[in-house]
Formats: structure tokens, sequence, C-alpha cells
């Protein structure tokens, strides 16, 4: 896949990116302005015949060696990633003392019936 495709974020220029690259990035939207080699303006996503897969939820296949390769990644990438992954067990964490309150409801209301 050939790096053409350039974005506008917070009136940034970012690029060039590939089709997978651009399906990835996560601050896309299908009014995102692009750009590439050979278009006389910026245009959003959405008017571009070649970049209506971008907002396709279909798995594109990647490259296995894109796949096995081990990225090196920065001291600050693997903190946002353990936060990432610390938010994500919040919810999980809820949960369970939902269910811990609930049981302990259910307990003391059913002895109360009991003995009541």
């Amino acid at each position: 896949m050939n790096k053409e495709w350039y974005i506008l974020i917070d009136s940034k220029q970012e690029g060039p990116f590939t089709l997978l690259e651009l399906k990835r990035h996560p601050l896309i939207t299908p009014d995102t302005l692009v750009w590439r080699p050979g278009f006389e303006k910026w245009v959003p996503i959405r008017q571009v015949a070649d970049l209506k897969e971008v907002f396709k939820d279909e798995p594109e296949a990647v490259p296995l060696e894109d796949l096995v390769k081990p990225k090196s990644q920065s001291t600050s990438d693997l903190k946002q990633d353990q936060d990432t992954l610390a938010i994500q067990l919040e919810p999980f964490q809820f949960y369970i003392w939902l269910l811990v309150i609930i049981i302990v409801i259910l307990f003391v209301l059913i002895q109360t019936y009991r003995n009541g």
C-alpha cells in the first residue's frame, strides 16, 4: 500500500498515510479533510470514493511480518498502554461489586422473610 494520503487534524497536516493507517487512526471521522497528490483541494473523507473502506467494520489483511515482528515502544507508549488496560478493567470490577451487593441484599431479604 502506498503512503499517499494526508489529513488535517486540528488544522495541522499529518501524513502521509496508507489506507490501513487511515482506518486505524483514532481521530479520523467522515468529515476529516484529506488530500493526496493530484487533488486540487482538501476534501472530506466521505466525498472520496477511494476511501469508502475507511469506515467499514471489515478487518483488512495485515502483512504477516507486521504481526510477527515485535514493535519497539517507548516508555510513554507502554505507560499509556498500561493506563488503557487499567481503565478497561475498572468496569469489570464495578460489575463484580454490584453482584456482591445484590447477593448480600438477597441474603438479608431471605433471612428477614424466614425469621419474620
